[in-house]
């Protein structure tokens, strides 16, 4: 063959690669539409440094487009305000989880559906977290971080008491401890922050229902709910925990040295490692104990979600921010670096700082909380959640749970309630 020929050849397959090779690229921000205009997100301010930096990572790409972070200190109060057509203070908004429900519920004509917009990555998002916005098979929002539980646990008093955590399976084997422990050190043996990670919730996910059933009908009749009971009961009869009002104070009570062990969600374990830097061999980490030998301990409530003010004039770019902020690679381990947000892609629990050994608690933190959460139960919150929450945890308190029985406390809160569901 002529060389001419075969030079033709050669320049001709080079050719064709690289036309392969670029239409099957991934394809970069920069190829996409061209974003500008302001967008305005409002949330808690917990969450302000984090959307702050999600905004200027999105304006290194979408340079024509301004980011305005705004914080409220009462989204749910202010929340028709926030929603109103008359209103262009507000795109993304950040609410609860057990409010997503509730607020579509109330502002479902004001709350843009996302079902169509997020197709194409959704399935890319946890699916415990992504359920809890879904609504008679529709999308109206999308999760923002990921909450697991954790237990963290001062390594040097279980040393020296000569404890094994790899022998405690199941919460009695912690209470058995816990009495020990409380007993020698008049210590509070578990702290737990009541405003975000509420016990009742906590053992509840962790056989797989909450206030309500997948039915969305209450459940307190069941067997599952009699289990947590007795738990709790034998766990406040032994004054073994200690219920804070905010993650501040409980934080304090750690540096004191009055907690033994803390039931901790990521941005607690992070901000106990930033408020005690120099107790790098103090504490530990493990997941929660079961309820019986190799029964599930993987729990996950709360975080919040993203909602898109359908009123909005910058829907479309609402969208993108949203989709930019959850799934773009680099961002997720910032904020998990920066922050202890917990991401919800996928994708993130198999990079490398997911995986990192974390000195100070001598274990692989991040890996154990992304396990707990890929493994934990779906939550049902309902429509309902919010108005009756607070009526539920005040029948469920330590006085009536140690002096009642189970049957006498969940009558009780069903008439009480009868009327609120209907």
């Amino acid at each position: 063959m002529n060389k001419y020929i075969k030079l033709s050849l050669i320049f001709l397959i080079v050719i064709i690669l690289f036309v392969a090779v670029s239409c099957n690229k991934k394809e970069s921000y920069s190829e996409k539409e061209v974003y500008k205009g302001n967008l305005n997100i409002v949330t808690d301010a917990k969450y302000e440094d984090q959307f702050r930096t999600s905004a200027e990572k999105f304006k290194e790409i979408y340079k024509k487009v301004n980011v305005n972070v705004k914080t409220d200190s009462n989204i749910q109060g202010n929340l028709k305000n926030l929603l109103s057509d008359n209103s262009s203070d507000a795109d993304i908004i950040s609410i609860n989880d057990e409010n997503l429900e509730y607020d579509l519920n109330k502002f479902k004509n004001n709350i843009l559906d996302l079902t169509d917009s997020v197709s194409n990555y959704k399935n890319t998002i946890i699916s415990n977290k992504i359920y809890i916005d879904t609504v008679n098979g529709r999308i109206y929002g999308m999760p923002w971080d990921a909450s697991p539980e954790l237990i963290l646990y001062r390594k040097d008093i279980f040393k020296n008491e000569n404890i094994n955590i790899n022998d405690i399976k199941t919460w009695d084997d912690y209470i058995n401890i816990g009495k020990k422990i409380s007993g020698d050190k008049c210590k509070n043996f578990i702290g737990n922050n009541e405003a975000s990670s509420n016990f009742n919730l906590i053992l509840a996910n962790q056989l797989g229902t909450s206030y309500f059933n997948y039915n969305k009908k209450l459940d307190f009749n069941s067997e599952k709910w009699n289990r947590i009971f007795e738990l709790k009961k034998q766990i406040y009869n032994e004054n073994l925990i200690v219920n804070f009002n905010s993650e501040k104070e409980l934080i304090k009570a750690a540096q004191s040295g009055n907690i033994v062990s803390v039931i901790a969600n990521p941005y607690t374990a992070y901000d106990l490692m930033k408020a005690m830097p120099d107790s790098k061999n103090m504490w530990g980490v493990m997941k929660l104990p079961a309820f019986e030998c190799g029964g599930n301990n993987n729990v996950s409530i709360g975080g919040i979600n993203l909602i898109v003010n359908k009123n909005s004039k910058n829907s479309k770019l609402a969208e993108e921010f949203i989709k930019f902020a959850l799934t773009d690679d680099n961002l997720q381990i910032e904020l998990l670096n920066k922050y202890g947000r917990l991401p919800v892609y996928k994708n993130s629990y198999n990079f490398v700082d997911m995986d990192k050994y974390i000195g100070y608690f001598d274990n692989k933190i991040w890996k154990l909380f992304s396990d707990s959460q890929n493994g934990a139960f779906n939550i049902e919150y309902t429509k309902y959640f919010p108005d009756i929450y607070s009526e539920i945890n005040s029948f469920l308190d330590p006085t009536n749970i140690k002096n009642k029985d189970a049957k006498t406390v969940f009558s009780d809160i069903e008439k009480a309630l009868e009327n609120k569901l209907k």
